[in-house]
């Protein structure tokens, strides 16, 4: 049976959608960038999300499954193919010019609907007695020290349907693309398409082809 972990995953990533791929506060770059008017004893509805990274409390967490639309992910394929295209070469920093203000992401160079972000995750002990794993994402170049372009964070012990699960680098890798999708509203800043860089075949492969069979199986054999 596939890991229920991914199936969680998968079945979360399938609530994001260029119309509701965030819950949470759809806050522009003016509105992170300034200083808050709010009274100085007041809580922020939102962390601060350029200017420094977020802890694991503060991550927007998976909500549970209503009203999802189903979207299965492709594997990027660039055409035609060149040996020395890098992430790097093909989604250089540029400036998204359509978000209000202009705000800098990893823009592809012959398609500018199309922003990249990197993913990547670590667990320590992974298959042992007490785990621990952690998930990061860069979705824009750093500007300096103090607008960071990085989101980092511990993994929950819970998945998106309230069960706990064991942490494994497995369930790392897909919440730290999870936490990318669900950073903002990125149809808001006038993007089409999202291409997520990682390392992890487990997660190309699982997400883009075997998830097909399972969804037509019902998660089983």
């Amino acid at each position: 049976m596939p890991d229920p972990a991914l199936r969680d995953a998968v079945l979360t990533a399938c609530m994001v959608c260029p119309l509701c791929c965030v819950d949470y506060s759809f806050a522009d770059e003016s509105e992170i960038l300034v200083e808050s008017d709010a009274e100085p004893d007041a809580e922020p509805d939102e962390p601060d999300a350029e200017r420094s990274v977020w802890k694991g409390d503060q991550i927007p967490r998976p909500t549970r499954f209503e009203n999802w639309i189903r979207v299965i992910p492709e594997k990027f394929i660039c055409i035609p193919p060149n040996e020395t295209d890098t992430p790097q070469s093909l989604f250089p920093p540029g400036v998204g010019i359509n978000a209000i203000p202009p705000v800098r992401r990893f823009i592809r160079r012959s398609n500018r609907t199309e922003v990249l972000i990197y993913t990547d995750s670590a667990c320590l002990d992974n298959g042992r007695e007490n785990p621990k794993g952690g998930c990061a994402f860069v979705f824009r170049p750093s500007t300096s020290t103090d607008i960071h372009g990085h989101v980092a964070f511990r993994l929950e012990n819970e998945g998106p349907t309230g069960q706990r699960h064991q942490q494994t680098s497995n369930r790392a890798e897909l919440r730290a693309i999870i936490g990318a999708l669900r950073f903002r509203a990125w149809n808001g800043e006038g993007f089409k398409t999202i291409v997520i860089a990682t390392d992890s075949e487990y997660i190309v492969n699982g997400s883009t082809g075997f998830v097909r069979g399972w969804l037509r199986n019902g998660w089983k054999r």
